[in-house]
């Protein structure tokens, strides 16, 4: 597929898009040049969009068979010495580390892209150009293929893209189950199965056996809590391994360390499930905490159990109608929460001037199921 996709580009392909004045090739090169400003480049490749998703999966394909050729041949000592360079600044022979360095930026950029189109198609603004799906099968090979030495910058894509890649959920799995603790991809694979939502509820059983591993870094731990969170209810049966989770972490972890507890709390928020063993710790989190986001999450996390509390009631009715409200939108309108109380205050949220709360508040209550005021 990649290869055909390089022949049609060779001849009557999709015509170079452009952004401020400058071709996809100029923008290209002074990405990898680093010759621009790393803004300006990022402004560029989102504007572009998905137009330059054939040209990138081409800098893919061709660095590919490049750093084959290398792998395959023995360096030619000629390049090395001081004529030799000359030759290649003049655009005779090619060196290796330039094709993975063009490899990586098309990656990185695909990567903009991906988050990009996710982030219209959750404001209810799909994106009217071509899709990152065009780029799966590219993907798919970096993924399955270890010799090619794609699968982190690949990951990153599939976690950008989100539900969108649910069709990578088997192949995920098929790397969770096959990975040691040690393996320098678990964390990408364990956010990527994380971003692409309920799609990846398969994946629930193999998060919280992570989860509930003691000889699994605390890292990885709490990051297949978080993963469980954003699958939502699906995860309830996780519940008890990251009530479990939170007891320990609360009690051993100290210094930056505790930040990794607010994404075992939110999880238990948006699986919709907080088991008897939590509630303590969720307690005093409310009571004792000083930093806002774990407070909030305890919160929500201790509302799915008491949803007639009113001083639960009244700190949340607060947050959403503060000049603030963001945090709290975020955590209460995620899948799995007991939100409906608060629909009239998310839906005034839907005239915010920040759009990124609009598109939040107008999110959840489009959402399937959703009670509205």
């Amino acid at each position: 597929m990649a290869l055909v996709l390089t022949v049609v580009l060779a001849g009557c392909g999709p015509r170079e898009p452009s952004h401020g004045g400058k071709l996809f090739s100029t923008w290209f090169k002074e990405a990898v040049e680093d010759s621009a400003h790393r803004w300006d480049v990022e402004e560029a490749f989102e504007a572009m969009e998905g137009n330059a998703v054939p040209f990138l999966v081409r800098e893919i394909v061709n660095a590919r068979k490049l750093l084959a050729a290398v792998a395959t041949n023995p360096p030619n000592p000629w390049l090395m010495n001081p004529a030799g360079e000359a030759a290649y600044r003049l655009g005779f022979g090619v060196k290796p580390a330039g094709s993975e360095i063009r490899q990586n930026r098309a990656y990185y950029l695909l990567e903009l892209i991906a988050a990009r189109q996710r982030q219209l198609t959750e404001s209810g603004k799909a994106s009217r150009k071509p899709s990152i799906t065009n780029v799966f099968p590219v993907l798919h090979e970096g993924l399955r293929d270890p010799k090619l030495r794609e699968e982190i910058y690949a990951l990153r894509v599939v976690e950008a893209a989100g539900p969108v890649a649910a069709e990578f959920t088997p192949l995920l799995l098929g790397l969770l189950t096959n990975a040691l603790p040690s393996d320098a991809r678990l964390p990408n694979i364990i956010t990527a199965l994380g971003k692409l939502g309920e799609s990846a509820v398969a994946a629930v059983p193999h998060l919280t056996a992570i989860v509930a591993d003691p000889l699994q870094p605390v890292s990885h731990r709490s990051l297949a809590a978080y993963a469980l969170g954003q699958i939502g209810p699906a995860s309830q049966t996780a519940a008890p391994a990251l009530a479990e989770l939170l007891v320990y972490m609360h009690t051993n972890l100290t210094g930056r360390q505790r930040f990794r507890l607010t994404h075992v709390v939110q999880s238990l928020a948006a699986t919709g499930r907080t088991p008897d063993p939590a509630v303590p710790v969720l307690e005093e989190m409310i009571a004792d905490s000083t930093n806002g986001w774990l407070r909030m999450s305890a919160v929500v996390a201790l509302w799915n159990r008491r949803p007639d509390d009113p001083t639960l009631r009244t700190l949340i009715s607060s947050w959403l109608t503060s000049t603030n409200p963001g945090p709290i939108l975020f955590m209460l309108t995620r899948p799995g929460t007991n939100a409906a109380e608060f629909a009239r205050e998310i839906r005034a949220l839907t005239n915010h001037p920040l759009p990124q709360i609009r598109a939040a508040a107008t999110r959840y209550l489009r959402a399937p199921g959703r009670t509205t005021p």
